[in-house]
Parts: structure tokens; C-alpha cells; sequence
């Protein structure tokens, strides 16, 4: 990513995240949906369960749906003139906080599909042998 000459363009590139995001909640509510159809309904537990993973897909679909649109909007934004900016604000101790503590999110965020993304791709794996037979 090269480093945008205004905030407009910082919104625009920064709106991969919240698009990625969206990728992910919506892959998240297509997993659960399908594993839905593998209930047995006449079964409590399994009516149980599939009346959470319904809510918790539609839940999904709802943020997926946010995140985009806040994607779209911050794309939108690459030619929004740049007022004067208070450097003074920006380099407040709240405002350096701020950056920290999205920074730290990114990375513990990264952790964590690295890590789930590892879990995943084992499971895969199980479901493919099973699919073939092996």
C-alpha cells in the first residue's frame, strides 16, 4: 500500500478491511446455513441448534451487509478535498492511543486467522477424506 497524500485516499484504501471483513462474515453465515441442513429437526437439540445457527447466520448476514457498506463508503471517498488538519490533535497522546489500539487489534486479528485459518484447513482436509471414501 503506498502512502496517500490525503485523508480521502487513506479512507479508500483502508476500505479493504472493512470489505475483507464482510468476505469473512458472509462465508461465516454460509457455513452455518449449510450446517443447518444437516440437522435432524425432529430431535430437540438438534432444533435447538439449528434455531441459533439460523439467528447467528442471519446475524452474520447483518454485519456482512454493515461492513460493506462502510467499505463502499470510505472507497468512495479517494477524492474528498482535504481541509487543514490541527497536527497538534493528531499528535495527542489520545490520538497516538487511538492508532495503537488499532494497530494491536490488526495484529491480534491476523493471530487469529492465521491460527483459525490452520484449525480450518485440517478440517477441510477431514471432510475431503471422507467425501472420497479414504
Amino acid at each position: 500500500m503506498s502512502e496517500p497524500s490525503t485523508c480521502g485516499q487513506g479512507l479508500a484504501e483502508n476500505a479493504a478491511l472493512p470489505a475483507g471483513l464482510a468476505q469473512v462474515a458472509d462465508a461465516m453465515a454460509g457455513m452455518l446455513e449449510r450446517h443447518m441442513t444437516a440437522l435432524d429437526l425432529t430431535d430437540p437439540d438438534s432444533a435447538a441448534e439449528h434455531a441459533v445457527y439460523g439467528e447467528l447466520a442471519a446475524a452474520h448476514r447483518r454485519t456482512a451487509d454493515e461492513l460493506r457498506a462502510a467499505a463502499d463508503r470510505m472507497d468512495a471517498q479517494r477524492d474528498l478535498p482535504m481541509g487543514p488538519h490541527d497536527m497538534a490533535a493528531i499528535a495527542h497522546p489520545a490520538t497516538m492511543r487511538a492508532f495503537q489500539t488499532l494497530v494491536e487489534a490488526k495484529r491480534h486479528l491476523l493471530t487469529l486467522l492465521r491460527d483459525s485459518a490452520d484449525e480450518d484447513e485440517a478440517m477441510l482436509e477431514m471432510m475431503r477424506d471422507f467425501a472420497h471414501g479414504d
